[in-house]
Parts: C-alpha cells; sequence; structure tokens
C-alpha cells in the first residue's frame, strides 16, 4: 500500500498514518521513520495482522544527537492498548523481523502462558506471544536435540516426522501464520569484494573516482529520502618546509591502499581526489563518530610510518570531516567542506578537525 497517499495531520503531538490492512514493510517503516525525522515528532503506523486479526501500533520517535530512533510496538484489545516493548535501533530489518515473529498473537493465552508473559520485562527482552514452548528462543527441533542430549526419551516417529529433518518452525498448528523459513537463495560470498576489486584504480589500489562519485551520490539520495546521516574524511601529506602537497611515490601510494583496503570495510569507500588528496565516505557516519574514524585513522597511518615515509613527521597529515546533514546539505559542498577542515585542522594545528559548525 502507498503510504504516501496517507493523510498527516500536523495540530496532534503524534502523527498518525492511515491504517494498513497487513503487517508494515520494510518500505512503510522507512517512510515513518522519514515522517518522523522530518516532522521532528512522533509518527505512527496502525495496522491489522491479516492472520489473525489483531490490531497493533507501530511507533517512532525521530533520532537525537544522542539516541537512536526509538520504537514503540502495542497491541490494541478489548481492553485497551497494551505496549509490548520499546526499542531504540536504527536497524529497520530488525524492527519489521521483530514485529513479523510477535505479531502472531491469537489472543488465547492459557494461565500458565499469563504468568509466564506477567514476569517478563518489555524493557527489558522481547515478549514472545504464545506458548513458551515455541518460542524464538526455544525452537521444537533444537529442543528435541537438547531432550536427547540430556536422556529424555526421544521423540516418537510422528513427532519427528513433523518437526522434519533440520526444521525451524515456529508456530504450531493451532496458530495461523507461516509454517517454517524456506531454505536460503544460495549467494556467492566473494561477490561483493570481487565487484570491488574490479572498481579499483590499478594506479592506486583504491576506489576509481568515478565508482565513489557513484556511492557518494547513492548514498546522499538515501539520506535525502529515507533520513540517516553520510560523512566524509579528506586527508593529505605535505612537505613540512614548504608546505606544499606531497606527490606519493608508486611504492607510498600502494602501503596507503594496502593499509586503508585492510582495514576499511566495503561501506567505507577510499579514493583519491583528482586534486590529489585522499578520501574516505563514511555511510552512515555522524559527525562525531565521523572525528572518531579521523582519529583512529591518524593513529593507524603514523603507525605505519615506516611504510609511509611521508608521515615521518607527524604535521605532514592532517584530515578534515564534514558531515550531511549536520555540516551540509549537498554532495558537492560535503567535499568542500572536508577539505577546508583538512586545512583549518592543518593551520590550527589540530591533526584532524571536523568542519565547524557556527
Amino acid at each position: 500500500m502507498a503510504l504516501q497517499q496517507a493523510r498527516v495531520s500536523q495540530a496532534i503531538v503524534c502523527i498518525r498514518l492511515k491504517q494498513i490492512p497487513s503487517l508494515p514493510t520494510t518500505e512503510d517503516l522507512l517512510y515513518v521513520l522519514a515522517i518522523a525525522t522530518q516532522n521532528k515528532k512522533p509518527a505512527e503506523i496502525p495496522f491489522t495482522n491479516p492472520y489473525n486479526s489483531v490490531q497493533f501500533v507501530i511507533r517512532v520517535a525521530p533520532a537525537t544527537r544522542q539516541l537512536a530512533p526509538r520504537w514503540t510496538f502495542e497491541r490494541c484489545d478489548g481492553e485497551g492498548i497494551i505496549q509490548l516493548w520499546t526499542r531504540e535501533s536504527s536497524e529497520v530489518i530488525m524492527i519489521q523481523g521483530k514485529i513479523k515473529i510477535e505479531a502472531n498473537y491469537t489472543g488465547a493465552a492459557s494461565a500458565d502462558e499469563a504468568g509466564v508473559e506477567a514476569q517478563k520485562s518489555s524493557e527489558s527482552q522481547p515478549i514472545i506471544m504464545g506458548s513458551p514452548a515455541i518460542s524464538a528462543t526455544n525452537l521444537p527441533f533444537m529442543g528435541m536435540m537438547q531432550d536427547q542430549a540430556e536422556g529424555a526419551p526421544a521423540a516418537t516417529a510422528s513427532e519427528t516426522q513433523k518437526r522434519g529433518k533440520g526444521s525451524t518452525w515456529l508456530f504450531s498448528d493451532g496458530n495461523s501464520g507461516p509454517v517454517g523459513m524456506p531454505p536460503p537463495v544460495a549467494l556467492g560470498s566473494n561477490v561483493v569484494n570481487n565487484y570491488l576489486f574490479a572498481l579499483l584504480n590499478p594506479a592506486t589500489g583504491l576506489t576509481r573516482h568515478s565508482a565513489f562519485e557513484f556511492f557518494l551520490l547513492r548514498d546522499f539520495e538515501y539520506v535525502r529520502n529515507y533520513g540517516g546521516k553520510m560523512s566524509l574524511a579528506v586527508f593529505d601529506f605535505v612537505n613540512v618546509e614548504t608546505r606544499e602537497r606531497a606527490d606519493l611515490p608508486g611504492a607510498a601510494t600502494a602501503a596507503l591502499a594496502d593499509i586503508l583496503n585492510d582495514w576499511c570495510t566495503p561501506l567505507e569507500v577510499c579514493t583519491q581526489l583528482k586534486s590529489g588528496e585522499f578520501a574516505i565516505l563514511l555511510c552512515g557516519y555522524d559527525g562525531e563518530k565521523a572525528l572518531k574514524f579521523a582519529q583512529q585513522l591518524w593513529d593507524r597511518l603514523l603507525k605505519h610510518s615506516f611504510d609511509l615515509t611521508v608521515c615521518s613527521d607527524p604535521r605532514a597529515l592532517a584530515i578534515g570531516v564534514a558531515c550531511i546533514p549536520e555540516t551540509c546539505k549537498e554532495p558537492g559542498v560535503l567535499i568542500a567542506a572536508a577539505i577546508k577542515a583538512k586545512d583549518l585542522a592543518r593551520e590550527s594545528q589540530c591533526h584532524y578537525m571536523l568542519f565547524p559548525l557556527f
């Protein structure tokens, strides 16, 4: 369902989107998070689980400088609204998976189940609806293996046939909902590394400049449409005496590429800018986290000063950091701001600096 057609009221404290007749998708959750972030107030989606006709509400409060987005999951029944859990997380897929499991509530819990649920704390651990014997922490197949290991009577042939070899089903026959997970699609474990290697510039050992621009613009589109943050770290080396940018020889450039490729993950794209500076794109980093990354980068490069003779004098290296949306709102400005922060860091002898926010 297109949530863009939802009617939003600005007059209420919490923005309530139009109810949807199914479990929220990843797109739905990203959209409600974007609405909350854009309006700087909580937003929520009421929905009905089509498997059991129980109504729920998922609400999210926008992230702050100190806290990740805060999600609250509630169930609606005849007794009113029951809060099931509250979580602080930027991982929308994790929230979606948690909703899928815990929305399969039948409304017919036994007295024993009610006692177990009453002992659970919604702030300390998730509440698993239904029988504890089929909760996510005690799958039937795993329970059978444990029973046999502890000397309990082995499962009957009918039970074994029902569970299936290697079964991971979460729901009993009395519960509506999925019975088992399908086998995973086979994925090549080296696909990412192979494609990243194909995007490397053989002259530098780092990501090609054109590929770097693609990742920069792609991450920017994600941040602009769905919220979040991204940062850029730019650094270079200068001749301490002349203050002119040092051109790294081939061996030094190869050593630098080995250091960065060994340390950075595929989410941290490294390249050499056309101006001769080096840049690292930091997907999901806010200013504080990016500045900490710059500090770690400084320490690591100086630690390898034997391979990078240009680092023999710490004054030769300077790192600048800028962030979207903290520093600016455009990718071109992001690069310029990071370069300017690098120059300011060298002038003030701070070694690394986040672009100053006035």
